[in-house]
């Protein structure tokens, strides 16, 4: 079997290698446009940080007063067209089965910022610019997106991962290979939880051999609880403890950190419901029918009874009755990340010129 995907990875490099050298070649030709456009992207499968990512440089954004826009394909998403999904007073549309999780997940978190999904991301990027017309465009998951040229290309390594997933797809989770960092303006190491000193000596060679720039950032976790009578989350204290049994619900690539994050504030955990990343929660799938039914079985006895999940997930779950259950408290718990040198950050990524005339 091992084998076989490695046959398989080969052919995998090498349509990737062709597909760039046609763009690079001018073969296919590349989009560009006169706003400022930031791509938040990564090599890898699965969740290394983009949405965070996202939501803090745009946080930095909007301290600055630089216009911008978020744009996003809505992976996942099931409506079809251009969706603006939130403008600069109010949120449009936070159904995430129709635009995506993770543009519901930021119009959570980024009040006032447009927030334009398409699967087509140039079509997405032209609303977004004649709609809104920003100083910045911020374009999430785009390294691979070789027919918009970008102005910088952020990419993002989880510094605490396994360094057996740094192979190509299927021997690993790379979607291309470490020699496309050449492509990046910045790559931004992210320490989810505990860092694996050997995914820095494995990549830090490909880095020095094309002079990348590197910068480090780590994660924080903050926790909330459900509020059925405002039905809004209310932050809870740091060093809040829950005492109720709870059950962990998620739906996210990598919930390792998740569970070592909740097992520090949970003492008592009873069931774990984990889903692939993006699921939909459909109230007919038989592990959400095992999940209410578990509930129903705490109902009976009147016990309180806590479900913890990440603000990814809470999007999606805002529809089950379990919300509106009095013996059920709800909390979520959302990452963010923190970047010590953010001056440096910021010189990095936006231009003199922006920053300038907005200072």
């Amino acid at each position: 079997m091992k084998i076989f995907h490695y046959i398989i990875s080969l052919f995998f490099q090498t349509l990737i290698l062709i597909r760039e050298f046609l763009y690079t070649g001018g073969v296919f030709k590349k989009k560009t446009y006169k706003t400022y456009i930031i791509s938040i992207g990564n090599l890898m499968v699965g969740g290394t940080g983009k949405t965070p990512t996202t939501a803090y440089i745009s946080h930095c954004l909007q301290q600055q007063n630089i216009k911008h826009v978020v744009v996003s394909r809505g992976y996942k998403k099931k409506g079809k067209g251009t969706f603006i999904v939130q403008n600069i007073n109010s949120q449009h549309l936070n159904d995430p089965k129709i635009v995506g999780d993770e543009p519901v997940l930021l119009s959570k978190k980024l009040l006032g910022v447009p927030i334009v999904v398409d699967s087509n991301k140039q079509i997405a990027i032209k609303t977004a610019i004649h709609k809104f017309k920003p100083q910045i465009v911020l374009l999430d998951d785009a390294f691979q997106s070789h027919y918009i040229n970008k102005d910088i290309d952020l990419v993002l390594i989880n510094s605490s991962d396994d360094l057996a997933k740094y192979q190509l797809l299927p021997l690993g989770l790379l979607r291309e290979p470490l020699s496309s960092l050449r492509r990046a303006s910045l790559v931004l190491f992210i320490n989810k939880n505990k860092e694996n000193p050997k995914i820095k000596k494995y990549i830090q060679p490909f880095l020095q051999q094309y002079n990348i720039p590197t910068m480090n950032a780590i994660t924080q976790s903050q926790l909330y609880q459900y509020n059925p009578r405002s039905k809004k989350l209310t932050i809870k204290k740091s060093n809040t403890k829950i005492k109720e049994p709870v059950m962990i619900v998620a739906a996210i690539a990598d919930p390792k950190p998740l569970i070592k994050t909740i097992q520090h504030i949970c003492s008592n955990i009873i069931s774990e419901y984990y889903f692939h990343d993006h699921f939909a929660y459909n109230i007919k799938n038989k592990k959400v029918q095992k999940l209410l039914y578990d509930i129903n079985q705490y109902k009976k006895h009147n016990a309180q009874i806590g479900i913890i999940t990440t603000l990814k997930d809470y999007v999606k779950i805002e529809h089950l009755s379990i919300l509106k259950d009095p013996v059920v408290n709800i909390y979520v718990l959302d990452i963010d990340i923190r970047i010590d040198k953010e001056e440096k950050f910021l010189n990095y990524i936006i231009p003199e010129n922006i920053l300038n005339n907005n200072q």
